[in-house]
């Protein structure tokens, strides 16, 4: 990991130990999300992005490096933003009838 990387990570955490909950509201929803690694292994979600202030609503759509997530608490940071987490991937392919 190169040194920038790691300022961008280290600052991206204290931003997210400062975060409060009324701070998430406006964050973009990802939904059928399911994280993914990039080439040399670091996460990053995939999903559909609803509210994101430049992609289109519903666009499948690749997020940069994944830093922190809460799956309980219902959010995700990557090194560009917040995103609030909707359903995933692998719960919505399970309701499904068969």
């Amino acid at each position: 990991m190169d040194e920038d990387l790691a300022r961008r990570i280290i600052a991206v955490l204290e931003d997210v130990a400062q975060t409060t909950r009324a701070d998430l509201d406006d964050a973009p929803t990802i939904e059928s999300w399911t994280v993914v690694a990039e080439p040399g292994g670091a996460p990053a979600l995939i999903g559909r992005v609803h509210g994101h202030p430049q992609i289109p609503d519903g666009r499948l759509t690749h997020t940069s490096y994944l830093v922190a997530m809460s799956e309980r608490e219902g959010w995700a940071r990557t090194l560009n933003r917040f995103y609030r987490l909707g359903r995933p991937l692998e719960k919505e392919a399970g309701d499904v009838a068969h």
